[in-house]
């Protein structure tokens, strides 16, 4: 059989000569003199039957080959279009978080050191240590267990490995944390190879996404290249962030296209404490220290405030501006919880690479729903049934994208033929709540915006399928 031809087009046939010498070269190794005790004619017939016979078998190895693609492959051979790729099959992956430690300065904090939130405990991936103010970075930490958990703001605050008693140390999490994902199936594993086998240049946000899918822990509705400007920026959920940075390394020209996310102070109330609104949620809380940059308002910047947060957009600082000229915009937030800068090193040179992780936005739906008949028999089986839909389209919602409410009509309405004819029902109010406050939508559009830099998350205990009373 004649070796094949592979080049970056595929799979090629052998020429019929070169199968032809191929044989002839193996005959003679074998018997080196058979051309004394056979006819010429008797040799010749044999090459050019065995021959013609091998370019058959040769062209349809090669065509069968050249039609093996992600979309059909059985699974042995998606892992080795996978490795062609660069594409490995993504295991589960335990829950994880950024942690902030406070305490003695100085004292340093190795990697694998131990912290939990009273029931599950988390590792430190990197080692960081207590900075001169008291505080360390944002450090990031991983589930020691697979358990599928949520992990809300300030809950993983116990300290598991020893501490000398003379140093003081605490630790929380500012941020809502990463839940664990399954393992991945093969559906979406075929899907991310046939976009990887799409990709042909560096730097472009497909190619971006695709290094960092193939990270174990990132999630694809978690993940957005965003153009800004002359560069991107890069939302990444879950995954290690030196993972995260050295895959958005490898894929652009040059770090200086990175863009780490902004928040803008949209408006200003003039006052004493003066209110802050911002463009985007800004993630902080009571008691955080902020500081401002920009344009306008200089009197504002160079300093640090304390604020007392008034709403996911808005917080007031302790500043008298009733006297103040009108504020026209260009201020910029300094402190973003969102941005993470991850500083490789390549011998004695270093290189910054910013990213920005999601923020999440719980989200709470009141389904309230009327029929003519007496509706007190069906109320438990379809909250039942259509609860579990509700909170599987709102957690498969992608950064950017917006809660359809007319979606979530069509998901109830799906849900109530399992149990009764839905032309049965006559009325459907759904209330949108996101980090527990109501939210309208706008007259001309029958969909919820969320904040652009984070993701929907809700439970089944934050859905009410009800039936009610209308006036």
């Amino acid at each position: 059989m004649a070796n094949l031809n592979i080049t970056q087009a595929g799979v090629s046939p052998t020429s019929p000569q070169a199968i032809r010498d191929q044989i002839q070269a193996k005959i003679e190794n074998e018997v080196p003199d058979y051309t004394a005790n056979l006819p010429g004619t008797l040799i010749e017939d044999m090459l050019s039957t065995c021959g013609g016979s091998l370019v058959f078998i040769n062209q349809a190895q090669v065509d069968l080959i050249n039609s093996i693609a992600p979309s059909t492959a059985n699974e042995a051979l998606l892992d080795q279009l996978g490795m062609v790729y660069g594409i490995s099959r993504k295991s589960g992956t335990n829950g994880s978080a950024y942690v902030i430690f406070t305490g003695t300065p100085g004292f340093i904090i190795p990697r694998g050191f131990i912290v939990s939130d009273g029931i599950h405990r988390f590792s430190v991936q990197e080692d960081t240590v207590v900075a001169q103010n008291g505080s360390s970075g944002q450090v990031y930490v991983l589930a020691q267990d697979s358990d599928t958990f949520d992990m809300p703001a300030n809950t993983i605050t116990k300290i598991e490995s020893s501490v000398r008693s003379d140093v003081e140390l605490s630790v929380t999490n500012p941020q809502v944390g990463m839940i664990g994902t399954a393992a991945e199936t093969t559906t979406q594993y075929r899907s991310r190879i046939m976009e990887a086998g799409l990709v042909t240049s560096t730097a472009t946000p497909t190619m971006i996404r695709t290094r960092l899918l193939s990270i174990d822990g990132v999630q694809e509705r978690l993940l957005s290249i965003v153009v800004n400007g002359d560069g991107y920026s890069v939302i990444c959920g879950g995954g290690d962030p030196y993972d995260i940075a050295n895959a958005i390394f490898q894929t652009i020209p040059t770090i200086g296209i990175l863009k780490p996310s902004e928040i803008q102070v949209s408006r200003l109330d003039k006052g004493n404490p003066t209110v802050i609104y911002t463009n985007l949620t800004h993630g902080l809380k009571t008691s955080d220290v902020v500081s401002f940059s920009g344009d306008g308002y200089s009197f504002l910047q160079n300093q640090q405030f304390t604020i007392t947060v008034l709403s996911d957009n808005s917080f007031s600082i302790p500043v008298d501006t009733i006297d103040a000229e009108d504020y026209t915009g260009g201020l910029i937030l300094n402190t973003n919880v969102r941005n993470r800068l991850v500083i490789l090193r390549d011998g004695v040179d270093s290189y910054t690479v910013p990213f920005i992780v999601p923020l999440q936005e719980k989200v709470s739906i009141q389904l309230i729903w009327k029929m003519e008949d007496d509706s007190s028999l069906y109320v438990g089986a379809i909250s039942n049934t259509t609860v579990p839909l509700i909170v599987e389209y709102i957690n498969q919602i992608r950064i950017g994208e917006v809660i359809n409410l007319y979606e979530i009509q069509k998901i109830f309405l799906d849900g109530v033929d399992q149990v009764f004819n839905q032309n049965l029902i006559t009325k459907i109010d759904i209330l949108v709540f996101i980090n527990g406050v109501q939210q309208k939508p706008t007259s001309s559009e029958n969909i919820i915006r969320g904040d652009p830099q984070s993701y929907f998350y809700t439970q089944s205990e934050n859905i009410t399928v009800t039936d009610g009373k209308y006036s």
